[in-house]
This record gives structure tokens, sequence and C-alpha cells, in this order.
């Protein structure tokens, strides 16, 4: 192990024994007062350091990477946004003038969040990022936030669910304009077979529907990849979700 003040090395050993009690300190095992496992280092400081320290010294070491992409656009008009912020964890990045945005992140789960100014944030719960894998979450923003009390926008438009991958329950969120009509949500499963419906009375406000990973017939189905898919008169939209038991 090697033991660090203020980013200067001040011991190294080889070959220590494991120790038989640290006063509660636990590492993997949660029902013992032992150590399961190594520890490599332990860096201290007698001061707060900043993200950008932070940073470089865990990406300095992570020995695994992957990367997140894809683009971000508006539901009003499926134009490119340009300046949205994406973060996950410590890793953060900005989308160009196409929406476009790459960044390389260290192998680990993540709450990906993007957001744009003042308006409410898109969030993807969960995202785990393996080895030398790309991970491709495009967003659409729909543009609920703040400024959108004073001059509501009537737009048709299908949101990201919410947790995603989920476990029992996953929100569905959608808006969709006064005038459309026959509005539903569909849920689909790998091989194309339609599993759920829920139908939809249009409405200018955002609105949401909850799934509970049961068909039409009230049975659980298995784990795995759903597609949701919402048609509103000539709107159709589809997107992806992971449900896991």
């Amino acid at each position: 192990g090697r033991l660090f003040k203020n980013g200067h090395e001040l011991a190294f050993k080889d070959g220590m024994t494991d120790p038989e009690s640290w006063n509660g300190f636990q590492i993997g095992h949660s029902n013992a007062n032992t150590i399961s496992g190594y520890i490599d280092e332990v860096r201290i400081w007698d001061r707060a350091i900043g993200t950008a320290e932070v940073e470089n010294i865990y990406t300095e070491f992570v020995p695994f990477w992957g990367a997140i992409q894809g683009t971000v656009i508006s539901a009003i008009d499926q134009s490119p946004v340009e300046g949205a912020t994406i973060t996950a964890g410590m890793f953060e990045t900005e989308t160009d003038s196409d929406g476009n945005y790459s960044f390389d992140v260290a192998s680990a789960t993540y709450n990906l969040i993007c957001s744009v100014g003042d308006f409410d944030p898109e969030i993807i719960e969960g995202l785990f990022v393996g080895e030398d894998e790309t991970v491709t979450i495009d967003f659409e923003y729909g543009f609920t936030g703040i400024e959108e009390e004073t001059s509501p926008v009537e737009i048709t438009a299908l949101y990201h669910n919410y947790p995603n991958p989920f476990q029992s329950t996953t929100t569905i969120s959608f808006s969709c304009h006064r005038d459309a009509e026959n509005t539903e949500i569909y849920i689909y499963n790998l091989k194309g077979q339609r599993v759920k419906t829920f139908n939809v009375t249009p409405s200018v406000a955002e609105e949401s529907v909850i799934w509970d990973g049961k068909d039409d017939f009230g049975k659980p189905v298995s784990s795995g990849i759903y597609f949701y898919k919402m048609e509103s008169g000539k709107y159709s939209r589809t997107k992806k979700m992971i449900l896991m038991r």
C-alpha cells in the first residue's frame, strides 16, 4: 500500500498482513470488522480539494474506460440543441452546434443528466458503461421548466422514461396537443410483440403513465429490453427502456 499526504508519497510497503480489526472500518463485508479486499492507496489532504484535482487523480489511475455519446434535440421542432450540459458523475461535456456530444468516462454506473439553462433536467438513472464500451443516449428536450410557465407551448412529444433501467415501475412522460386524437402509448418486447397499451386523453399539459412491468392481462413480463411507442395523429416516436427484476 501507499500513503500520500497533499499529493506527496510518505510511505510504501509490500507484503503487509491482513489486520484483525479496524474498529468498525469496513471494506467489502458489512457484517464484520475485517477488511475483504485490498487498499492500494490512502490519500489525505489538510485542505478541501477542488473538482479538477479530484478528476485528475481519479482519471490518472482508473484502468477501465468507456464512452457516452448522443444527440440533444428539441421536442418542439426537432432542431439540435447547442450548449446543453451532459453530466455523468464528475465527467461533463456540452453539445456542439449539431446537438451532438461525446466524452470518455470511467467504467462505472452513472446517473446521466442533461441540462439546458433553467429548464428542468432530463435524467437517465443507473446507466452502466462497460470497459471499451460506447453507450449512445439521445435526449429529446421537452423544455418543461420554469420559463414555460408564462408561455406554454402546445407540443406533442414523447420523453424518456424514469427510472431507466427499472425494477418494479417506471414513469413514461409525454405531452400531446389538445387537438390530437387517438393517442396511445404501446410497449413492445424485443420480438416486436405488443405487451401493453395505454389509451391517452389529449391535453396540452405534460402527462405520464406508469408501467408496472405487466402485460395487458396483468401478467408480469420477464426482464429485458422493451420499447415504448407513442402514436398521436401523425406523430410517432419510439424509445427504449430496460426492465431488471
